[in-house]
């Protein structure tokens, strides 16, 4: 498998702590997400995970976040059809 080498600064480092904390919660026994996706992404970047120090805690709130954003468009997906929805963040 072809790994990605990112070449990342301080700041953009920080892009990744999300994607980790999503993949973290897809390897638990119960996970809130299950987003196995980003297990995959996570596992084809080269990069020292561990350096990050992700908490149980911004796993779960992570998770949770993501869960109830999911949720709500969702919930606007299905009161609109045809709608378009735009993720900007």
């Amino acid at each position: 498998m072809h790994r990605l080498h990112p070449q990342l600064g301080l700041i953009q480092e920080t892009s990744l702590l999300t994607l980790y904390a999503k993949a973290l919660d897809a390897v638990r026994p119960s996970p809130i997400l299950g987003d196995t996706l980003a297990a995959d992404l996570a596992g084809t970047i080269d990069y020292d995970f561990g350096k990050l120090k992700v908490k149980p805690s911004l796993v779960v709130s992570t998770a949770l976040r993501t869960k109830k954003l999911d949720d709500v468009v969702r919930a606007f997906m299905a009161a609109h059809p045809g709608c378009v929805v735009l993720d900007l963040g």
